[in-house]
Formats: C-alpha cells, sequence, structure tokens
C-alpha cells in the first residue's frame, strides 16, 4: 500500500466564489475569530456556505472537506479558553493542509475536543516533525486518548501514555510487521489501544518471537485450567499481570486474548479483543481480531486467534475512539478505508458529518455520494438505513439501497447486513415483516444466531400484528432447537415468558423453564459457570418458582447451579471460560 504520508492532502478551493458571490471563509478566518472571540459568527458563516454547497446536484467533494473541518474547529475544538501552548496549536491545526482536514473531520460527537486538544499538543511537543511525518498515526492517538483508559487513570496519565504508544510506532517503525504510515486512521484506532507499559512493549518486540502467523500467540499461553476452575489469575496479588509473566504462567481465554492483541500490537498490527458467548453455551468467551495485509490488501481476521469451536458465533468489541459497541463483523468493514485514496476518506467523512445541515430531500443522495467516496463508511451507511426507513423514501430507492446492501455485505460483513436490514423491515408494518423477514433468512444459511434471531424477530411481528397465537408457537420452536445454543434459548425463553407471565400462566412458564433448563447442556464447575446460559436460566427458573410460591423447588435448582459455581461473590460476572 502506498504510504499516506507520501500523499499530498491539499484541500485548495477555488479562487472564485461560493454561491450568492460570497468568498468562502479561510484558516485566517477561524484565526482572527478565535482570537476576536467570533466563533458563533464564524460558525453560522460556514454553515450557511456548507448548507449551499450540499444543496448542489454534485457538491465540490474539496469544498467541503475544508468548510466541514472549518465546522468543527468553530463549534467544537476551539471553544473554551484554551492555554497558550494549546491556543498555538489550534491555530496551526486549521491552518495545516494535512493534519488539519484529518483530524477536524475525525472528532466524533462522542470524543472530548479539550482533551484532543491537550493530547495533540504533548505530541507536538515531545516529537516535533514526526507527527507531521505520521498524520494518521497522530490523529488516531489524539482520538483514543482523550480519555483515561482505566477508573485510576487521570487525564495527563493518559496524555503520557498516548505519548509512550506513539513514540514506540514511530520510533519502531522498521522493525514492525506493517508500518503505520501505510494505514488510515480509522484502523490505527486498534494499533494505539494499547494499555500495557513501555517495558512490556519492549521485551515484546525484543524477547518475545511472534509467530509468522500472529494469531497463534493467542495459542502460546497456556491454558489454565486451575484458573479456569478457580476464577482467578494464576499470578494473584503476588505476581504482576504483564506481557512476560501471563506467557510464564499461563490463564484463560481473556488473558490469551490480552496476551495475543497487545503483542500484536506492539509489532505494528491493529488488533481487538473480542467477546461473547460460544454457540455451544459454555459461556463468555475472548479471542482477538487481527488486521492483516496481503498483496496489498488489507483484511481482519477474525478466525485464528480463536477456538475453532467458537468459529460462528458473532462478538462484542469496545470502540476505541467512542467507546460504543460493535460487533467483530462491523470492525471488519473499517479495512474498506485501506482501499481508499486519503482524499475520498476525506470527503466521505465530510459528506456524513454535515447530513445535519442537507433537506431531507437531498439526504438519501448525499449519502449515496459519501459511500461512493468510501464504501466502509459505517456512519454514513447507517444514515442511509435510516432514511430509507422513513416514510416519505420511495419503495424504489428502499429497494435499490437494500439490494447494494446486499451485493456489498452479505457473506463479507453478515453483522451488518443483517442489522441494516432488521432496520429497514422494522420500518415496515407488523403485518408485511413475516414474509419480509423469511426472505432475509434465505442469506444466511451458515449463520444460526442470526437465523434464530430472524426467527424471534417473526415472532414479535407476529405478536404485533395481533396474532399471540402464532408468536409463542414460533417462540416455542426457536426455543425447542436453541437447546444447544445456550444464548439462543435464553433469547427465546425470555419471549416465551414475556407473553405467559402478563396472561398469569404461571405453571405453563414454570413448565417451560424446567423442560428448557433440564435440556441444556450442564457446563463443567468452574470459577466462570455464572457466564453460562444453564447457569442464567436456572436462575431464571428459581425466581419464577420463588414467584410461585415454590421455595422448596427454587431452593432445590438454586443448590444446583451454585453447586457448580467456583467463584467467589465478587468474581462473578467475568469471562473466561474456554
Amino acid at each position: 500500500m502506498k504510504p499516506v504520508a507520501s500523499i499530498a492532502i491539499v484541500v485548495v478551493l477555488s479562487l472564485g466564489t461560493l454561491a450568492q458571490g460570497q468568498a468562502p471563509p479561510s484558516a485566517e478566518d477561524a484565526v482572527t475569530a478565535r482570537k476576536g472571540g467570533t466563533l458563533a459568527a464564524l460558525a453560522k458563516t460556514v454553515d450557511d456556505a456548507l448548507r449551499r454547497e450540499l444543496a448542489r446536484d454534485k457538491p465540490d467533494e474539496a469544498v467541503v472537506v475544508r468548510l466541514a473541518g472549518l465546522r468543527s474547529f468553530a463549534a467544537r475544538l476551539a471553544i473554551g479558553n484554551p492555554s497558550a501552548a494549546d491556543a498555538q496549536t489550534l491555530d496551526w491545526l486549521v491552518r495545516h493542509p494535512t493534519l488539519g482536514p484529518l483530524l477536524l473531520t475525525a472528532l466524533s460527537p462522542r470524543d472530548n475536543p479539550a482533551r484532543v486538544l491537550a493530547v495533540l499538543t504533548a505530541l507536538r511537543t515531545k516529537f516535533g516533525q514526526a507527527v507531521e511525518q505520521f498524520p494518521e498515526l497522530a490523529v488516531a492517538t489524539c482520538v483514543v486518548w482523550d480519555s483515561p483508559s482505566r477508573a485510576d487513570q487521570t487525564p495527563d496519565q493518559a496524555t503520557a501514555a498516548a505519548c509512550e504508544v506513539f513514540a514506540h510506532l514511530t520510533r519502531n517503525r522498521r522493525n514492525l510487521r506493517i508500518d503505520p504510515q501505510t494505514l488510515p486512521w480509522p484502523v490505527l484506532v486498534y494499533l494505539v489501544d494499547s494499555h500495557v507499559t513501555p517495558a512490556e512493549r519492549r521485551w515484546a518486540l525484543d524477547t518475545y518471537r511472534l509467530p509468522p502467523q500472529p494469531g497463534q500467540a493467542y495459542f502460546q499461553v497456556r491454558y489454565d485450567m486451575d484458573g479456569f476452575y478457580s476464577g482467578q489469575w494464576r499470578g494473584g496479588d503476588r505476581q504482576s499481570y504483564t506481557l512476560p509473566n501471563i506467557q510464564r504462567l499461563g490463564g484463560v481465554c481473556k488473558d490469551q486474548a490480552y496476551f495475543a492483541a497487545e503483542t500484536c500490537r506492539a509489532y505494528g498490527i491493529p488488533a481487538t479483543v473480542c467477546a461473547g458467548q460460544s454457540g455451544a453455551g459454555e459461556g463468555f468467551h475472548a479471542w482477538v481480531g487481527l488486521l492483516g495485509v496481503a498483496r496489498g490488501r488489507a483484511r481482519w481476521d477474525f478466525q485464528t486467534a480463536r477456538y475453532p469451536e467458537h468459529g460462528f458465533w458473532s462478538g462484542t468489541v469496545i470502540d476505541p475512539q467512542t467507546g460504543q459497541t460493535l460487533t467483530d463483523g462491523e470492525v471488519a468493514m473499517s479495512a474498506e478505508w485501506c482501499a481508499v485514496a486519503p482524499a475520498k476518506r476525506l470527503a466521505s467523512l465530510a459528506l456524513a458529518r454535515s447530513l445535519d445541515l442537507v433537506e431531507p430531500g437531498r439526504r438519501v443522495a448525499v449519502c449515496k455520494a459519501a459511500l461512493e467516496a468510501s464504501p466502509g463508511n459505517q456512519e454514513a451507511w447507517a444514515a442511509l438505513v435510516d432514511e430509507c426507513s422513513k416514510p416519505q423514501t420511495p419503495p424504489e430507492t428502499v429497494q435499490q439501497v437494500a439490494g447494494v446492501i446486499r451485493r456489498f455485505a452479505v457473506g463479507r460483513y453478515d453483522d451488518f447486513a443483517f442489522k441494516s436490514f432488521m432496520t429497514l423491515i422494522g420500518a415496515q408494518k407488523p403485518e408485511e415483516q413475516p414474509a419480509a423477514l423469511d426472505q432475509v433468512s434465505r442469506l444466511f444459511p451458515d449463520r444460526p444466531d442470526l437465523l434464530a434471531e430472524l426467527a424471534l424477530r417473526k415472532g414479535d411481528a407476529l405478536r404485533d400484528a395481533s396474532r399471540p397465537v402464532d408468536a409463542l408457537r414460533l417462540y416455542e420452536g426457536v426455543l425447542e432447537t436453541a437447546l444447544h445454543y445456550g444464548p439462543l434459548a435464553l433469547e427465546a425463553m425470555a419471549r416465551v415468558d414475556g407473553m405467559l407471565r402478563p396472561a398469569g400462566k404461571t405453571r405453563e412458564l414454570i413448565e417451560h423453564y424446567r423442560v428448557a433448563w433440564t435440556h441444556m447442556t450442564v457446563p463443567e464447575a468452574s470459577g466462570y459457570v455464572a457466564t453460562t446460559p444453564w447457569y442464567i436460566m436456572g436462575d431464571r427458573y428459581a425466581r419464577a418458582l420463588e414467584e410461585a410460591g415454590d421455595a422448596a423447588g427454587a431452593q432445590d435448582v438454586r443448590r444446583q447451579i451454585e453447586a457448580r459455581d467456583r467463584s467467589k461473590p465478587q468474581q462473578r460476572g467475568g469471562g473466561g471460560g474456554r
């Protein structure tokens, strides 16, 4: 891949004028407004100019990027009373032809502008020209480390940690598996999201030998069955929880995942820890997603650093920038940014971030323009799907968008496709939804989790269409077939409970709990058994018995589930089963 640093991201407006004869606001206008306290007026001028540009049949992408950046600067980043150093950084940033557009379009509503600025000031102070040599890496560092990574970490400590990560990746560039200059910031956020010490990164790079297939690092941590049974890491309070100690002492899957992700990051490989249920319902598990680059093509690998029996199940990931929960399938889509030219990435983000200024009738067109510029822009996809779920959107447009999602995502990004189809179907009338859900179910033959969710949603549609008998029958059918897929059994049982309990059918409800719980796979006794669907179902069964006045029956169920729980009370809820 061509290094980002070698591509000039220069956004130049024409020497002419915008619509209605107004000259476009400039970086110097922004600096003057900040110093003169007239940012509100500048923001209004920029909004008006951007609104006019977006109203055109084919907006000028360079103009949109420039105005969207100035808008972000005036409305978010430059507000408050910055220190002298931060004020200097602000003026430098808005004038910078590369970092300015990058950071100003990267800033999300969930970022802390003051802290983003503080991190950028620290990077400039400590690394000087390297910040300009690694612009995408600098942006990723700013938007990830604008908030502390731990509850006991102060903002100053977070800034110091950000600088340590940046130093490692820039000063060891020749020894890394992937050059950070070749990756865009939406992918680099998974590289800078590292929480080990500089000494541990040095150990990983100098002493530990990362396997040729990096995901195999997951299995180089010996699985600790004693830790699985006790729910405690072998090192306890006597050994610090470091990468060398994890490799030496072993651990359960969450320790394996942490080790693999952090050693890969030390080698310059973006990585993320995934958490979720296994298909067999043995409890929560952790695995790793790693970015790989082969023949110039970047792709995420969520299978190598994972036990084979957990292969099809979707996991959750915490977005390093926003803190929101994503699926591993949604993270996989971020690799699409790597195949897009920097100027197009900027245009796509700027268009998506400016949709609130677009007239309703033009929003679908602007979303499409953003996706034409960069197909991996999930923010633009979400906005497009949302627009298509509104009543005023022509049916033919909805069908066209559904066809594009099917061609682009099904088979590659199933979780994203599923979520999109559910939004579109959710906007239909309840009586129309069952047929639509049946059509979508044909798209995911190898995903029993998605097929079960589709069946449950079909039951919801039948329930909302005043067909409770049919809905309950469908819920019961999913429950019967999902008993070997513990997470699905919990979902189905919750629906059954939601129908029988309000109807006062307590005896029937308890019988469903009894049959479901006694036919589920009984997990091995361990310190993590409380995370398993069997334990959770048993706990709900016991509560239903208590509500029915059967204290003895409830006590018997609780005795059985608690007999397999070897954890201490405060440790319940953690993940770690194999």
